[in-house]
């Protein structure tokens, strides 16, 4: 009874909110060089750059965890909530890093289904931590659930597809070093619907 009324810290919202705007801007990088297919330098140093502010986000997040008494949600769930948004962009960047690695900007056409998954799901994902700071329109929570579900589905569709088609190449070399890239964006894809089930389950708890 003591807990519930004493203050919560309420600062954790704003790095969940925080660090989903990141993931939100990243997409819309990738999705701006697959459409493009130029300056794959410029767009891997700006995504290593968001990359970097994250990993600070998380690590202050997780340091005014282990200082804070009372939480607005449980402590796992925090933790889970900021780690896994900071794995969506770990697979964003590590994939546009590949391909500023391998030269191959010339799949950029190719990725752009892919980019255009992610943009929406980080879109959706950060409204739904959004709407968990004030526990509130829980339907439409579970709507961006189903939504990034559907979505993660479909990313493991555009894989198979993009794989079938790689494999037919013959290019062993080739092959190897697309599939990575190919697996590195459905992993964000991934790690997406991992993020909207944790949130899922603060629903639940809370509803």
């Amino acid at each position: 009874m003591l807990k519930k009324l004493l203050p919560k810290n309420l600062q954790f919202f704003d790095f969940l909110e925080e660090t989903s705007k990141i993931n939100i801007t990243a997409a819309e990088l990738l999705l701006e060089f697959t459409k493009s297919g130029k300056d794959i330098k410029t767009y891997a140093l700006k995504l290593k750059e968001l990359e970097r502010d994250a990993n600070k986000k998380v690590r202050h997040c997780v340091e005014v965890l282990h200082q804070s008494f009372i939480t607005p949600i449980e402590r796992t769930e925090i933790f889970e909530l900021i780690t896994r948004q900071d794995d969506i962009l770990d697979n964003i960047y590590t994939a546009v890093s590949r391909i500023d690695l391998y030269d191959a900007s010339e799949i950029h056409e190719e990725l752009i289904p892919f980019a255009e998954v992610l943009k929406t799901c980080t879109d959706e994902l950060s409204e739904a931590i959004h709407l968990i700071r004030d526990m509130k329109n829980f339907d439409r929570i579970r709507q961006i659930v189903k939504k990034v579900d559907d979505l993660e589905t479909e990313s493991d569709a555009l894989l198979r597809t993009s794989l079938g088609k790689l494999f037919k190449e013959g290019d062993i070399q080739k092959i190897i070093l697309r599939k990575e890239i190919f697996e590195k964006l459905e992993k964000a894809a991934d790690k997406c619907e991992t993020l909207s089930q944790i949130i899922n389950g603060i629903v639940l708890e809370y509803s």
